[in-house]
């Protein structure tokens, strides 16, 4: 269980907060359609903040998730490491795909799939089950990866690297 010992004040951090911490661009949908709404997670190791996921819903229907991930520095006690496996698993959970808790890796197909990144194609290694992908691109030290249904690919899959407003 992880512990965090300081009270939750119930203010969740701003899109602009939440990318001033982290540092480093952030990848987004390049053109999401309108009803979807972003929300933004969080995942650190020895309090650096290594992954912001964007959660993409319409309503509370789950589309997709696109992680952005940056290495812990040397100096962290603890890492902290994402897979397009372990984030199709729990893609396919939350979304209610899966029933009964998260699937064994074995479960999934190898396959390849595309992901634009500033508007460059690559066409890359990939996962997938229950009609949902998940495929990892890099770019220098951030990795990206983005998870989400067959249907809502050619949307998902568009990916641009934000970077923080001056």
């Amino acid at each position: 269980m992880i512990r965090n010992d300081q009270p939750f004040d119930g203010r969740l951090p701003t899109e602009e907060e939440v990318a001033a911490e982290f540092e480093e661009p952030i990848a987004l949908v390049r053109s999401s359609p309108g009803e979807w709404k972003r929300l933004f997670g969080r995942q650190g190791a020895d309090g650096f903040l290594c992954h912001v996921g964007v959660t993409y819903a319409e309503g509370r229907e789950l589309r997709g998730v696109v992680q952005t991930s940056r290495p812990a520095p040397p100096a962290a006690t603890s890492g902290s490491f994402l897979t397009p496996e372990g984030e199709l698993s729990v893609f396919l959970t939350n979304a209610g795909i899966l029933r009964h808790g998260a699937v064994d890796g074995s479960a999934f197909a190898t396959t390849r799939a595309t992901v634009v990144l500033d508007g460059q194609p690559q066409d890359v290694p990939a996962v997938s089950h229950g009609g949902c992908t998940s495929a990892e691109v890099t770019r220098g030290a951030l990795t990206v990866i983005v998870t989400g249904p067959d249907a809502y690919w050619d949307v998902l899959s568009d990916v641009m690297l934000r970077r923080r407003a001056a």
